[in-house]
This record gives C-alpha cells, structure tokens and sequence, in this order.
C-alpha cells in the first residue's frame, strides 16, 4: 500500500488483519439521541470468562469538519499528540498520514521506528476489536437453548476461530442441544475448550465432554446432573430413578386399593341407606306434609289481620290437553289485570306476575287508565314482573309454572318482600306451583287449599257439595267413567223425565266448557211414542205415579235404548268437535275425567255468575251476579252486570250458605264463583235456581266489578280498609268481555286503534262515567282486546258494546280462519251473543212495562 493510495481516501480503510466495521445507520433528524452511559469499574457487571477489561479512557475532544474516521474508534474523540493544543482540530488529516507512514502495516508492530512518540501514537490507534481478538478469553452465552451470535464476545471468537468454524458449529448445535432439554436458562461457553474439541474432528462428545466447555457448570450442575459423565453422579442419578419408579408403582398400589375399597365401602353405604330412607319414607313423608299444613295454617292465621302489600299470580288452570289446544294462552292469562283497582286503597303495593314483558307504551297506558280511577302509583307501587324463563317455555305453559321454574325471579321477588311487614297471594286459580310458590317465598295465599280447590271444582264433587248445602241442582246424574254408566243414566233419566227436551253431557274438567255435549230428545222418535202412551196411562189410571212403575220403567228404558242405538249415537251432538270428532272420542274423555249428565230446564232464563269472598276473618262478601254471555255451544264470553232474572236475596242466600259450609268444613278462605241455572217454575210461577259449577280463585269479573266500583265512587269519597272486595254503587251496569279475538287487528297500532275509536265516540266519558275502557291483556297488535261497556242500564252497556264491535268490524276487517282456533272469544260470535242478550233484554222491558 503505497502513501498516494492511502492519501486518495477520505476515510482509513481497515487494516489487514482485521474486518471492515458495519456502515453506521443514518439517523433521522426526528430520531432521538440516545446516550451512552460511560462504563466505569462501579457500574461494569462482570461474568465468569468474560472480558474483565473495561473501555479505554480516550479524552473526549472537538471533531472537525474534515478530519478522517480511523476503525475501531471516532476520530472526533482522538486527542493527537500535538506540541500546542490550540493546532490539535487543524490539519488533523496530515498529521495521521504521517503517522501511517511510520507504521508496519503487515505486521501491525507496536514499536515504534524512530521516536517515542510513534511508540505512544501506535498504542492509541489499536481498536477494540483487536484488543478483544488478542486478549479475550473468547467466552460467550447460550440463552435458552441459543447462542448469542450478535455479541462482541461472540463475533471477536468466529473471527479467532474462523479456520475451524465448522466443526465449532458442531460443537455450539450440541450445546444448545443440551442446554434445551434440561431448560438451562444461561450457560456460558468457553470458546477456547470448545475450539479444543473442536480441532479433534469427532463426529460426537460425550457429555462430560460437553460440560467441560460450560465455564458456569458449577451454577447450573443441579440442572443437568443426571447428563454428567461422573460415575457417582450417575449411581445416585440411577438410585433416585429407581426409588422413584418404585414408590410410584407402590403409590398407584396404595391408591387402586384405597379407590377399591372407597368403591365398596359407598356401595355398601348406599345400599343401607337406601334401605333405611325406604323404611322411614313413609314417616318423613308425613312429617313433610304435617310441616306443610302447619305452615298454610300459619299463613291463614296472618291473614286475619290487615293485609296490604300483595303478589298478583295470574295462572289459568285447565286440562293439558284444553290448554295445548288454545291460541294467545298468555292474553288468557293475563285477563287478570282489571284487578289493578285494588291500588285504590293508598297503603296497598302490588307486583303483578305478568306472563309477557310490558312495552313503555304498554305501561303509559296503564298509568293512564289508574288515573281515571284516580288511582296514583307512586312511589312504585306497582311492579310489573316478568318470569326470566316465560319465553324459553312453550306458551300453553301457566304463568305459575314459569314463576316456579325461574329462581332469579323467585330471589327477586324475595328481596321486594323484605321491604314490607306482611304480604300475600292472590292467585286467579289455585294450584301445586302456587302453593311451592307460597312456601318458598313464605307468604301466604289468599286461597282454598289447591287440592280442596281442583277437587271441588269437579262436577261430580261440586253436585255432591251443593246436596250437602241443601242447595238446588239440576236433574241428572253424576260420577258417570264409562260408556255403559252413561247410557245407563241417560234412559233412566229420560223415561222418568219425558217432559225434558234437552240433556246435557258435561265432562268433570275443562277450561270453558269444552268437554260439553247434548242430547235433543225430540229428535228420538221413541221419546214422542212414549209421551203418548204417559198420557194415555195417566188418564186410564188417573194415577200420575202409575208412569213410574218398576216394570213400566224397565220397559220404558229398552226402548229408549234401542232408540238411541239405532241412531248410531249420532243423535249425541259434540259442541266442540274440533276437539272431540266423534262419539268415542268424547267416552274416551269420559273414561279418564267422568262426567255428569243434567237436565236443561224447559223455561230456562238464562245462566248467571255469583261473586263471593270468604275473608280470612270468617267474613262473607257476596256482590251482585251477573248473567254469563254463552255461544251455542255453552261457553263463557262475558257477563253482563247486574242480573236481573232473580231476586238477588235469593243468589245472595244460597252463596252464603255454600261459602259458610266450605270455610265450617272445609277451612276454606280466598274467592269463589258460583254458577246457577235460571228458568221459571210455571207450576209456582217463580224463578228458581239450580247450582251448576263452583270454581275458586280472583278471575277477571272481580277485576271489572272492582274497576266499576273506583269509577264510580265521588272523588273524595274514602275507599275501605279492604280494597279486596268493593261494592258497585247502584244505578250503573257494564258488560265484561274478558278476552275478544280479533287478529286483523295486527295490521294497526295501538295509537292509531285508541285515536279512531276515539274519533267516533268510543271511549270513556269522565263527567258521565259511561263509555268504554279496553284493559291492555296485550298489545292491540297481537289481535287480542279486554273491555268493559259502562252506561246506566243493562240496554244500553249492552248497546254500547255491539257499536264498539261493529266499529271495530268495519275498519279493521272481519275476521279470518286463525280466529277461529279460540271460536268462543271470536269477535263475531262475541257480537251476535251481544245481539242476543240484547233482543232478550228489550223484550223483557216492554213485558215489564206491559
């Protein structure tokens, strides 16, 4: 290398025998400066077999703007050795050029030539890099399984052992091979040892071999004492591998024996146990139940005293089978909102069980509706409660059920009765889940024991009740469960009765009258022959009682019998053959319900409804009954309040006598709802009553006589201490239709519904307090309505309906086949039962007048 070519660079290149260094990276002029911290002896962190040198002390000086770059340090940190400091940043390049000159490049000797001051010049210009290649002891680190290749150390051992590095790489892989599986988490490696076995060319190490090249094997011997090639190490290493594999296969032992005999021991347990629960079922089974009719008795007993807070379950109660045939099962069950009005009186708060969540519009509404009642729900005294599990059920499934399967809603509703000293429950019908429900949340219920009230409610059982109360039933027959009993009762109730036209066949359970059929005997030719020859007998003997001979009678039945049979049974007409297609469909039912079989009076008048409470205290409410709004086929649409075909002491006077019976001898407490049969006696010329059906529980007609009796009341007039029961002021009459079909209605809205009937005087008139109200049992988008027709005679609540109902037909559609699932609440036939009742009652007023 000759002095023009080392003149011509701007920079010193390298010397011979060492590499070129890396190109700095150009830093951005936004990038930020970091500083190095100077390493001093203090803060130096030195390790095992590492460069135990620390960084030359060059004097920092100022760098001029055209003074060259030596490898291994900056040029602007160099401090020449110049006679005057002031000349150390001018000429910086000659003076190094002549320093060059005396310099042995290939040799890179450190004696100087001709001065002591080259001999200073040369030491100062040796790098790092060369000084580490020199003196180093070439140790580097292996962390987690992998060699620090990037580290000075690392690069200045490639560079010393660079002839032989690819038996090193052997040597390094073996390494990391090691340190991996025994999860060494720093070794650091000798790289003279390793250049050492390295330079013996073998294919593999041994280990001890391989933990000879680890400078820190005394730190990490724990770690990897079982690979070391120590012949005592292995023994012990040996030892405690077999005295492991031996207490484990003896610990499994113990643990298989232990498991065995736990296995036996639980089976032998169980069996006793199981033997010793099936002896003492019997008694704990007793004890559970005398537990249980203490607490109901207990529950009774509070409510004796002034109830205020109460938790509203509406659960209509009906056959599966009636229930999995009904359509809008939750509107059903959610009829019992009239009974809102109980909120007249200010210290009740109520939280109603409702089958389907309340939209905002729903529950505007219903403040509305509490206000025209003057009726204030604050501070929260009505809560609406929606179990969490109602819509993951199907919908026929009653609202108790929902309730009881929901525990987060049965919690919820445990921490709202906390708030207050006494609470109970009004259940629309009582059953099994009400009474868990009662028990759970320890609140009583205001209600007959569920069993005493499903029983009851039976026909057969509600027939023998009215015998024991001396009260009046049909002509009939009752506890009929087979074919052979029911046409038994029938030629023995027809020869002996030839002047009845129709018999009634009513199964003992149904929702609404479902299970009903009907014979019309003047379709049975043999019925006319024999009325003929009870004439001519009658005249002949001139003995009435001659008819009813034991051999007259005998024969009177064969005949009537073949009769029947001849007609196929089709003489039975089934009121609801949807349901029950055919003859034998229906004596199936009767096999597993029973049925009875009552006479259908000559002259009847009509059905009506009787509303009685029979209050924890021994207090019997009766009110004012209502005649019941029924379709050909027998079933329940509304009542119209009040009843006008009987005296009402007489209604008031046998439901007295039937509610002292039940709460005497059968501690019965809670609402019931008797229904009479009305027809004229023209022998006496009187109204008489027959007691046809009993059932128990607050339904919707309490709710409308109750919200009747809140408007109509002055406004600063007191309400009672029990809002349970209120009695409606005289000089007013409403029609209750509990629940009318109507899907067209799904193409509307609700405001659009209540501002058209408004427009065309549908509505409640406030000063008058006549109109209508609709209760909001759903949406009117779900095609389902509830209203209540106010006015100040039966006429006119009953005119005032037939107009809403024929508004509603013509705007909003007639109805379609789907109405037709629920065929008793179908608005048309809801209208012409209205037109009916209204026919009747107009000529019974101008009989009246006349």
């Amino acid at each position: 290398i000759t002095m023009s070519a080392i003149e011509g660079f701007d920079e010193v290149k390298p010397f011979p025998s060492l590499l070129a260094p890396a190109k700095p990276r150009e830093r951005s002029q936004n990038s930020r400066k970091k500083t190095r911290k100077p390493i001093d002896g203090t803060d130096t962190v030195t390790l095992p077999g590492l460069l135990k040198s620390s960084k030359p002390d060059i004097t920092h000086g100022t760098a001029t703007a055209g003074s060259a770059h030596l490898v291994g340090f900056n040029a602007s940190h160099v401090r020449l050795d110049n006679a005057s400091p002031k000349q150390r940043s001018v000429n910086t390049h000659t003076d190094i050029l002549a320093t060059l000159k005396q310099v042995n490049l290939n040799t890179q000797s450190n004696q100087p030539k001709k001065e002591k001051k080259t001999d200073v010049a040369i030491s100062e210009l040796r790098t790092y890099t060369a000084l580490m290649d020199q003196y180093s002891l070439h140790n580097f680190m292996i962390w987690n399984g992998r060699a620090l290749k990037s580290t000075p150390e690392f690069q200045s051992f490639h560079r010393t052992y660079l002839n032989d590095w690819s038996y090193i790489l052997s040597v390094i892989a073996q390494l990391e091979k090691l340190m991996t599986e025994n999860s060494v988490k720093l070794a650091i490696i000798a790289g003279v040892k390793v250049a050492e076995y390295a330079s013996l060319n073998l294919p593999s190490l041994q280990n001890y071999q391989i933990l000879d090249c680890v400078a820190n094997v005394d730190q990490i011997r724990s770690e990897i004492t079982a690979f070391e090639g120590d012949g005592n190490q292995q023994i012990i290493a040996a030892t405690v591998k077999i005295q492991a594999i031996a207490r484990q296969w003896y610990a499994m032992y113990k643990y298989r024996e232990m498991k065995r005999r736990m296995g036996a021991t639980v089976l032998l347990q169980s069996v006793i146990r199981r033997f010793v629960m099936r002896c003492r079922a019997n008694a704990l089974l007793k004890s559970l139940q005398a537990e249980m009719d203490a607490t109901w008795e207990s529950n009774k007993n509070v409510l004796v005293d002034l109830l205020k807070d109460s938790v509203t379950s509406d659960a209509k109660k009906a056959g599966e089978f009636y229930r999995m045939q009904l359509s809008n099962v939750f509107a059903l069950q959610n009829a019992s909102i009239s009974c809102l009005y109980q909120l007249a009186d200010p210290n009740v708060n109520l939280v109603y069980i409702s089958p389907r969540a309340l939209s905002p519009t729903d529950l505007a509404y219903i403040e509305k509706f509490l206000n025209l009642m003057n009726i204030s729900i604050l501070p929260n005294r009505l809560k609406f409660i929606v179990p969490e599990l109602s819509n993951q059920l199907p919908e026929t499934t009653p609202v108790s059920q929902a309730l009881w399967y929901s525990s987060s809603t049965l919690n919820k509703l445990r921490g709202i009765m906390t708030h207050y000293s006494l609470t109970y429950i009004i259940p629309s019908s009582a059953g099994w889940p009400e009474k868990r429900i009662s028990h759970y949340l320890k609140a009583p219920m205001l209600s007959a024991e569920p069993v005493l009230s499903q029983e009851l409610s039976s026909r057969s059982h509600a027939k023998r009740l009215f015998m024991q109360t001396n009260m009046s039933i049909p002509i009939g027959a009752h506890d009929v469960h087979t074919e052979d009993d029911l046409l038994i009762a029938l030629t023995r109730l027809m020869s002996s009765n030839l002047d009845v036209h129709r018999w009634l066949i009513r199964l003992n359970t149904d929702f609404n009258n479902e299970g009903t059929a009907y014979i019309d005997v003047n379709k049975i030719p043999v019925i006319l022959e024999l009325r003929k020859e009870q004439r001519a007998m009658m005249h002949s003997h001139a003995d009435p009682e001659a008819w009813f001979e034991r051999h007259v009678q005998l024969n009177a039945r064969k005949r009537i019998l073949n009769g029947i049979q001849e007609t196929e049974m089709h003489v039975i007409h089934i009121c609801r053959q949807d349901l029950f297609p055919d003859y034998k469909a229906l004596i199936d039912f009767v096999k597993i319900y029973g049925a009875v079989v009552e006479a259908e009076p000559p002259s009847i008048r009509g059905y009506v409804e009787s509303y009685c409470l029979m209050h924890p205290s021994g207090d019997i409410h009766v009110n004012r009954g209502a005649v019941i709004l029924q379709d050909e086929n027998y079933q329940r649409q509304g009542v119209s309040f009040p009843q006008t075909l009987i005296h009402d002491k007489a209604l008031e006077g046998a439901t007295k006598a039937l509610a002292s019976r039940l709460m005497r001898y059968y501690n019965a407490i809670g609402f019931i709802t008797v229904t009479y049969c009305v027809f004229w006696d023209g022998f006496d010329e009187i109204s008489r009553l027959w007691a046809s059906h009993i059932s128990f529980g607050m339904n919707a007609t309490y709710g409308a006589l109750g919200t009747l009796a809140c408007l109509t009341r002055p406004m600063d007039s007191p309400v009672s201490s029990d809002a349970l029961f209120m009695n409606v002021p005289e000089g007013r009459s409403f029609v209750h239709v509990p629940s009318l079909m109507h899907l067209p209605l799904m193409t509307t809205r609700d405001d659009v519904f209540f501002k058209l009937c408004k427009m065309h005087g549908i509505a409640f008139d406030y000063e008058r307090k006549t109109g209508i109200l609709f209760f909001l049992v759903d949406s009117v988008i779900g095609g389902v309505l509830s209203f209540i027709s106010i006015a100040e005679t039966r006429i006119k609540s009953i005119e005032f309906s037939i107009h809403a109902l024929s508004f509603i037909l013509r705007n909003f559609g007639k109805p379609d086949e789907r109405d037709m699932t629920n065929g008793w609440c179908n608005m048309n036939s809801v209208l012409r039962s209205l037109k009916v009742a209204l026919k009747v009652e107009v000529a019974r007023s101008r009989a009246v007048e006349n």
